[in-house]
This record gives C-alpha cells, sequence and structure tokens, in this order.
C-alpha cells in the first residue's frame, strides 16, 4: 500500500515539474507598439524583469504590429528583435539587453590548447640581482635578511 502512495505522488510530483517547462510559452498582442512598449508588456504578462538602456530603445525605430499565439520566449524576443542592433541574453527569469554585442555563457572548445609546451631548458645561467648590485655589502652575512618578527617570543 505504502509502495502504491508512493508511487502516486511521485508521478504527480514528476508531471507538476515536467508541466512547469512548458508554461513558458506566451501570447501576447502588440499594436503600433514600439520597442519599450512591448517590453512593458512582456514584463506584465510574465515572470521576464528587462534590463537595458532607454536610449538604445530610442535609437531603434521599430513598430510593432503582430500577434503571437502560444510562443516560447526566446522565439518571441528573436522576432522582436530581428531588425534591430540589439540582442538579449536570458538567465532565469532576467533578460538582458546588449547593442550591438552578444553575451556568451561559453568558452569555444578550442578555446584552451589541450597540449601543454614543454619548457626549454635555459641555455645560459639564471641572471640573479646579487651578481649586478652595486652596493658593497658585508660577505660574512647570509643572503637571507628576517624582517620582523619570526618567532612568537621575540620582541
Amino acid at each position: 500500500m505504502r509502495k502504491t502512495i508512493l508511487t502516486i505522488f511521485l508521478l504527480a510530483f514528476c508531471t507538476l515539474i515536467f508541466g512547469q517547462e512548458k508554461s513558458n510559452k506566451i501570447s501576447i498582442e502588440f499594436k503600433n507598439a514600439d520597442l519599450k512598449t512591448a517590453l512593458e508588456n512582456i514584463e506584465k504578462a510574465t515572470n521576464y524583469k528587462f534590463y537595458f538602456d532607454e536610449n538604445w530603445l530610442k535609437s531603434e525605430p521599430v513598430l510593432i504590429n503582430k500577434t503571437y499565439n502560444n510562443v516560447s520566449i526566446e522565439d518571441l524576443l528573436r522576432d522582436l528583435f530581428e531588425k534591430t542592433t540589439l540582442n538579449y541574453f536570458i538567465s532565469n527569469n532576467v533578460i538582458i539587453l546588449t547593442k550591438s554585442s552578444t553575451i556568451h555563457t561559453s568558452l569555444p572548445d578550442d578555446y584552451f590548447d589541450k597540449t601543454t609546451p614543454q619548457p626549454e631548458k635555459p641555455s645560459a645561467k639564471p641572471v640573479f640581482h646579487q651578481q649586478y648590485d652595486t652596493i658593497t655589502r658585508n660577505r660574512n652575512v647570509s643572503g637571507i635578511v628576517y624582517i620582523g618578527k619570526e618567532k612568537k617570543e621575540q620582541n
């Protein structure tokens, strides 16, 4: 009996979770709307929040007369910004607009060179600062100079 109840609960829970993915569809209508008005209407109809510079929208004189039925937010934005220089990036419920640039979420596969170069063997001795130091120093003192408190009991 417990296994049956648990199975029904898990199936109902999975259905609820997968049902959330399909709720990202939007139906909206625009009549002589500029981009700013269209974005405000999308914010009212969905849980998405837009971030952009308003001057970018003023420089893009686009009037939208279209009805969108049961489309994803990506398809809607792709269509709205198709004839503009604006791009978008969606992260959770945040949409960031950029002008003439794209936000990438990953690096290309060949960004990091997979072969590590082998270090070259030095052909000459390394150069040390002591070789070229012009200050006369006491040769009895070791090259290490301690500054500050080395041990807790010292002052």
